[in-house]
C-alpha cells in the first residue's frame, strides 16, 4: 500500500512551472510543495484518519486474543452425617475454552481485511484531500493574478487620463471626457474589490484545507497558473489507470474479502467450542485413616450442546453484509469510470477553449490599446472608443486567465480521477 508521503509526493510532481514569462517567486510566498507537506502535517481530517488507522490495527491484535481462563476456588467446611472424604476440602482448578474449529486464526483475518480496507481509504482521503488542495492553490493563484491584471487596468486610466490632458492642453480636449474617464475609473476600482474579495475567500480556501500554519488573511503563493496544454483521447486506457490506482476499490475489494471471510467465522463459531479443567481437590482430617490428609488431581472437559443457539440470523446476516458489500464495490467501479470519463471531456473542452483564444485573440490584445490610443490623439476616435478599447484589453485579459485556470484544474481534475501513480 502507498503511503500517504508517497501519495502526497505523486501530486508534488504536478507542480507546474511558471508561466507568461513570470520570474521566481519572492522567498514569503509559498510553492505548492510547501503547501503539501503542510497539509501532510496538519491537516485535522489526516491525523484524525491516522488515530483511526490505529485502532483498527488494534482491532487485528485484539481478535486473535484468547478469552481468559476462569479460576475457582471451592471449600467444604462444616460436615456433618456420615463424611465420605476428609472433614474439609478445599479445591482449586482453572477452567480454559479452547477454540479448536480455528475460529481465532478466522477473527484475525477479517480483522486484518478490515484493517487493509481502512489503510487504503486513508490512501483515499489523503488523495482527494491533497488534489483538493492543489486546485485551491491554483485558484489562489488565479486570484492573486486577477487582482493584478485589474491593478494594472487602473494603471492604464492613468495613461489615458494623461493623454486626455495633453488634448485638453492643446485645445482638443473636453470636460466630457475628463468625466467619462473618471467613471471608468469608479468601474474600474469596483472591479479590484471584488478581485480582492475573491482573493480574501481563495486563500480561506486553500487554509481551510491545510491547516492551522496558514494565515487566512495573508497567505500568497507562487504566481503562474499552470498550463494545460493537452488533452488524452483514449478514454478506456485511462478508466483502466484508474481501476488498478483508485485506494476507493482497493479499499471497497478489501471489505468484500472480510465480508465472505466474516461468512466462514459465523458459521465456525457454530462449532462448539470444549472447556478443559484442570485442578487439584485437598482433603483435610479423613474420618476413617485417623485424621489423615490427602487430595485428588482434577480433570475434567465440558463440550456446549448447540441445541438452541445455532447461528441462526448471524450467518444470513453475514452473507447479507457481504452482497452489500459486492454491490458497493461495483458502485465504486462505476464511480470511478464515470468520475475519469467526465474529467477527461471536460479537460478536452477546457484545453481547445483555451489553447483558440491563445493563438486567435491574444496576439491581438496588445494592439488594441494602442491603435485607440494613437486614433484618439489624431482625433479620429472619441473617449468612448478610447476607454471601449482599453475595457475590453482589460476583459480580454482576465479571460485569458479564466480560461488558463480552468483549464489547469481540468488536468488537476483529471489527475484526482486517475489516482496516484505507482
Amino acid at each position: 500500500m502507498k503511503s500517504p508521503v508517497a501519495i502526497l509526493a505523486s501530486l508534488l510532481a504536478l507542480t507546474p512551472a511558471l508561466a507568461h514569462g513570470q520570474g521566481t517567486p519572492p522567498p514569503s510566498r509559498l510553492t505548492w510543495r510547501d503547501v503539501a507537506e503542510r497539509q501532510k502535517r496538519e491537516n485535522v481530517t489526516l491525523l484524525a484518519a491516522r488515530h483511526r488507522l490505529s485502532q483498527v490495527r488494534a482491532d487485528v491484535i485484539a481478535a486473535g486474543v484468547w478469552s481468559n481462563p476462569n479460576l475457582s476456588v471451592n471449600a467444604l467446611l462444616l460436615t456433618h452425617g456420615a463424611v465420605t472424604g476428609g472433614r474439609q476440602e478445599l479445591a482449586v482448578s482453572v477452567d480454559q475454552v479452547v477454540p479448536i474449529a480455528g475460529q481465532v486464526g478466522l477473527r484475525q483475518d477479517v480483522a486484518r481485511g478490515l484493517s487493509s480496507a481502512e489503510e487504503r481509504a486513508f490512501a483515499a482521503s489523503a488523495w482527494q484531500l491533497a488534489s483538493e488542495a492543489r486546485i485551491a492553490f491554483v485558484d489562489l493563484q488565479r486570484a492573486q493574478a486577477r487582482v493584478r491584471l485589474v491593478e494594472v487596468g487602473l494603471g492604464d486610466l492613468a495613461r489615458v487620463e494623461q493623454v486626455v490632458s495633453e488634448r485638453a492642453a492643446g485645445g482638443a480636449g473636453t470636460t466630457y471626457d475628463k468625466v467619462r474617464v473618471g467613471i471608468e475609473r469608479s468601474k474600474v476600482e469596483a472591479r479590484l474589490a471584488e478581485a480582492k474579495v475573491e482573493l480574501v475567500s481563495a486563500r480561506g480556501a486553500l487554509a481551510a484545507l491545510v491547516g492551522k500554519s496558514l494565515d487566512a488573511t495573508s497567505v500568497a503563493v507562487e504566481d503562474g497558473v499552470p498550463d494545460a496544454t493537452a488533452a488524452p483521447t483514449n478514454d478506456d486506457d485511462l478508466v483502466k489507470r484508474a481501476l488498478a490506482a483508485r485506494p476507493e476499490l482497493a479499499s471497497a475489494d478489501l471489505r468484500l474479502t472480510a465480508s465472505e471471510l466474516r461468512i466462514s467465522l459465523s458459521k465456525r463459531q457454530v462449532i462448539p467450542s470444549p472447556t478443559l479443567s484442570l485442578g487439584y481437590a485437598r482433603y483435610l482430617d479423613v474420618p476413617d485413616r485417623s485424621g489423615a490428609n490427602g487430595g485428588a488431581l482434577l480433570a475434567g472437559l465440558s463440550f456446549p450442546v448447540p441445541l438452541l443457539d445455532r447461528g441462526q440470523g448471524r450467518v444470513d446476516r453475514s452473507i447479507a453484509e457481504a452482497a452489500e458489500q459486492r454491490v458497493l464495490k461495483d458502485g465504486v467501479a462505476l464511480a470511478i469510470r464515470r468520475d475519469v470519463e467526465q474529467a477527461a471531456a471536460t479537460l478536452r473542452v477546457r484545453v481547445e477553449a483555451s489553447k483558440r483564444f491563445r493563438d486567435r485573440t491574444a496576439p491581438d490584445l496588445p494592439r488594441l490599446r494602442t491603435i485607440a490610443e494613437l486614433a484618439y490623439r489624431e482625433g479620429r476616435a472619441t473617449i468612448l472608443e478610447l476607454l471601449d478599447a482599453y475595457a475590453s484589453h482589460l476583459d480580454a485579459e482576465e479571460r485569458r486567465l479564466d480560461l488558463q485556470a480552468s483549464a489547469a484544474k481540468a488536468a488537476l481534475d483529471l489527475e484526482r480521477a486517475l489516482g496516484p501513480a505507482r
